[in-house]
């Protein structure tokens, strides 16, 4: 699976997302609580902290974010699932794609960088 650098919790409306799947959905403050949709619940074993995304069900004790999430319901890996979740929100990835990985070196810096950065001669 390909890493890429979107942050998709700052484009992701948990709550809508979560409430759209969750029987028997309550919420208050930032947590949500509810049905599992994984297993036959009668009970709120499913919990949804909506700041983070992060979900657990205690009757099955499994957890994740909202790329696993996604990737369960819909029954396919997590890359898959996070294209996916991109492609409903229009995140373009392609562009992603194309731009370096930070290999941990550092980046060469000219004198006209720095001095155009700083605003100062360049001599």
């Amino acid at each position: 699976m390909e890493l890429y650098d979107v942050n998709i919790d700052q484009v992701i409306d948990y709550k809508s997302e979560y409430s759209a799947e969750i029987k028997k959905a309550k919420i208050t403050g930032n947590n949500l609580i509810g049905c599992c949709p994984f297993h036959s619940d009668k009970k709120n074993s499913f919990s949804v902290d909506l700041a983070t995304g992060q979900w657990h069900c205690f009757t099955e004790d499994t957890g994740g974010n909202f790329v696993t999430f996604w990737a369960q319901l819909h029954n396919c890996d997590t890359g898959e699932a996070y294209k996916q979740i991109c492609e409903k929100y229009g995140i373009d990835l392609s562009s992603e794609k194309q731009q370096p990985k930070d290999d941990g070196k550092p980046k060469p810096y000219t004198l006209q960088q720095y001095a155009f950065e700083k605003k100062l001669p360049e001599d």
